[in-house]
């Protein structure tokens, strides 16, 4: 029960501090910071929280493998994905309720990116890792000869 009201804490001071101490102050990014450490640490070592359960389920962890490839691939790719979700979000929408309009294009970008990601990290990351581990398991250390 502590660990949901610490997550909970955590959310709350990763999202809060810039409306009520402004976008340009220092202690709202030192908070920030805090939290979203806090936040990772909490996921990362959890005993088992109910609320962050959907972050186990295949697609999610699917996501996380191929995040690498989001990274790399980001900035190659985006400006040609963004203007396609833009032009479906309906003008009256981004004009009426813009604070729903810049999800909905980060959601539907992350819709239309994530199966390249995916294609990038099987065909590109996955094989070289395998081919990095080969050649560490192979690879025969040889003393030198000074040492006892």
């Amino acid at each position: 029960m502590t660990v949901n009201r610490l997550l909970l804490s955590a959310v709350v001071c990763l999202f809060l501090p810039w409306p009520l101490l402004g976008f340009y102050s220092k202690f709202s990014a030192v908070i920030e910071g805090y939290a979203a450490a806090l936040l990772v640490c909490i996921i990362a070592y959890r005993l088992e929280i109910t609320n962050v359960r959907c972050l186990d389920w295949r697609p999610i962890r699917m996501l996380g493998l191929s995040s690498g490839s989001f990274y790399v691939l980001h900035m190659s790719v985006l400006p040609w994905i963004v203007p396609i979700v833009a032009r479906m979000i309906p003008n009256q929408l981004s004009i009426q309720i813009p604070v729903l309009a810049g999800p909905l294009v980060i959601f539907g970008s992350l819709v239309l990116f994530a199966p390249i990601a995916l294609l990038s990290y099987h065909g590109i990351e996955a094989p070289g890792i395998s081919l990095g581990r080969l050649i560490i398991a192979r690879r025969t250390v040889v003393p030198a000869e000074n040492d006892c």
